[in-house]
């Protein structure tokens, strides 16, 4: 009986104690930056969900903590995040939040030779072609004036001649809510993907002829009301001119072209984003919805304007341990008439794995990709003492084993004469090793299968989710 009710008296004094601690109130004092040489601290504090001389229930303290950590790495301006508190007080009802920052270098010229091609199985189906190959320079400016501004300029000679400017300004307003974004960029090509045969591309090349050449202007706004929500407005004008063999013999379809071979247009988009996940570059848990609207405006011929719309949503999540699972679904829907330019579904930004030789084109289509994991390696640092630079010193890495399935199915009305994929149930499926550094560079090497195909290798910088 005495056993019994000492039982009872330990298990409420437990429940109280929680009880207790999730009622507990602590102030932040005050929210100490670490590293910060060239960042603003107004732009850490935008994404610290935690301000100094409020109150909060100490349960509630971490987890608002853990979020602000991950807002901060999805910056991409710090090779390493640290966040932590510390009592000031002896009854515990003051803390100091203390963020200790590793900051990225931010100017970097960056010469770069690489493939043209839609991804790099492509380029190996073309024997790894030398002239199907870019090269040229980057020159990218991160944070500039600490206020993390980007200016991106791109001079590019080989498959595709391009010269590029962006510039990207946040918190333009006083409660730093609004965002800007401009662009400008010239593409030349002397080959040109004209068609799609046997859900695979068709190319035609004319040495020493511009077979395409675009030329487009984008400007976007962005207002961003809480911390996970985001909803971005733009207009873009673009044009694109091809060759007579293109627009008279090879594909008439290619574009809605005027006599002169031209197709202008006017575009208006709109976009709401919710990302709740904890890496947006390889997330393992959390959020993510989407919806994505744009109209095209024909500014050169009578064709009547085209719209596309788009949902997606992820939802990643931790199970035990190391485990975990990935879901990705996403659906598009257009106007029934369009020119092929515009008529991309699958294989080109998006991929379904076991199909990335392939591409799938359609007016509409619905995916949903599955991804189940096991961490290998979790958040290790590999340190290089000996390197000069402070900022590079420490490599953050982590490794994951993953298997997948994937499916989907795309309507084309327009172009599906002589492709097999059109219109038909798509399946596949494979393993793969995903390595990641720094918390956003991305290596992935898959071997995957489809309902038609036998298994292949493939490798990808790009996530999936």
């Amino acid at each position: 009986m005495y056993d019994a009710k000492q039982s009872v008296v330990v298990i409420l004094l437990f429940i109280f104690s929680i009880f207790k601690a999730s009622a507990q109130k602590v102030q932040v004092d005050k929210i100490e930056i670490i590293g910060n040489k060239r960042t603003k601290e107004s732009v850490i504090l935008r994404e610290i969900l935690l301000s100094s001389k409020s109150t909060y229930s100490l349960q509630s303290v971490d987890s608002l903590l853990q979020i602000s950590k991950n807002l901060l790495w999805n910056l991409k301006l710090f090779n390493d995040v640290l966040v932590s508190t510390q009592f000031i007080d002896s009854q515990g009802r003051k803390i100091k939040v203390v963020v200790k920052l590793v900051e990225r270098w931010y100017l970097w010229p960056w010469p770069f030779v690489e493939s043209a091609d839609r991804n790099i199985n492509q380029w190996i189906q073309f024997n790894l072609d030398p002239q199907r190959t870019n090269y040229g320079m980057y020159l990218f400016l991160f944070n500039l004036r600490g206020r993390n501004e980007t200016l991106k300029l791109t001079f590019s000679e080989g498959y595709t001649k391009s010269l590029g400017a962006e510039y990207q300004i946040p918190n333009i307003d006083k409660a730093k809510k609004w965002s800007a974004k401009a662009k400008i960029n010239q593409k030349k090509n002397e080959e040109i993907w004209y068609n799609t045969f046997n859900d695979k591309l068709q190319f035609f090349r004319m040495i020493g002829v511009n077979m395409i050449t675009k030329n487009i202007a984008q400007l976007e706004m962005e207002f961003r009301p809480k911390y996970f929500f985001r909803h971005k407005m733009g207009i873009d004008f673009q044009s694109v001119k091809v060759h007579d063999t293109v627009a008279k013999e090879l594909n008439p379809k290619f574009i809605f072209n005027d006599q002169n071979n031209y197709q202008q247009t006017l575009s208006l988009s709109y976009e709401m984003e919710y990302d709740q996940r904890n890496n947006k570059y390889y997330p393992t848990n959390g959020k993510y919805f989407a919806m994505d609207n744009k109209w095209i405006h024909f500014l050169n011929t009578q064709n009547k304007p085209i719209w596309q719309a788009k949902l997606s949503f992820i939802q990643a999540k931790k199970w035990h341990n190391n485990w975990g699972g990935i879901t990705k679904i996403q659906g598009k829907v257009s106007s029934p008439v369009q020119p092929y330019y515009f008529y991309k579904s699958l294989g080109y930004r998006d991929v379904l794995r076991g199909y990335e030789n392939n591409v799938i084109d359609g007016a509409q289509y619905v995916s949903n990709q599955n991804s189940m994991y096991y961490q290998i390696v979790q958040n290790k640092t590999f340190h290089l003492n000996r390197l000069p630079f402070d900022n590079y010193k420490n490599i953050p890495f982590n490794m994951f084993a993953t298997a997948h399935i994937d499916q989907a199915w795309v309507d084309n009305q327009l172009f599906s004469s002589g492709n097999q994929l059109n219109n038909s149930y798509l399946l596949g499926y494979g393993v793969g090793l995903h390595f990641l550094w720094w918390n956003d560079r991305i290596f992935k090497v898959e071997y995957s299968a489809n309902r038609r195909s036998k298994p292949y290798l493939y490798f990808s910088f790009l996530s999936t989710f």
